[in-house]
């Protein structure tokens, strides 16, 4: 394999963990305001577990209520960027910037809808 050949590789690879670390870490504090902000017995995957619950510190505060839907579409969007990637073998930076423009449009207009018919 040529030098430029490797290079290729090394930067596709590189690319890959790039969108693979952003998908995880969305996730991640998506689920850390499930953790740290929420009552456990109305989250499904924590309901067992809420007698271990320590003391909410709303360390999200108004954020709380709405992140996680942001931070999982974001992230699930970036997964299938991932998927196309390695199935097209091309990424476009812009990509990112559409999705991230995207889903902060979609939780806008949530929050806003939201708001009214409260």
């Amino acid at each position: 394999m040529s030098v430029s050949g490797q290079m290729q590789v090394a930067d596709r690879s590189a690319t890959e963990a790039r969108l693979a670390g952003t998908a995880v870490v969305a996730l991640a504090v998506g689920a850390s305001v499930y953790l740290l902000d929420r009552d456990w017995m109305s989250t499904l995957f924590l309901g067992a577990f809420a007698g271990w619950q320590p003391a909410s510190h709303a360390v999200f505060a108004a954020l709380g209520a709405t992140l996680p839907s942001f931070l999982h579409a974001y992230a699930f969007t970036v997964l299938l960027v991932l998927a196309l990637y390695a199935w097209r073998g091309e990424f476009d930076p812009a990509d990112l910037w559409a999705t991230a423009f995207g889903c902060a449009t979609g939780w806008v207009i949530t929050n806003a809808f939201t708001r009214r018919l409260s």
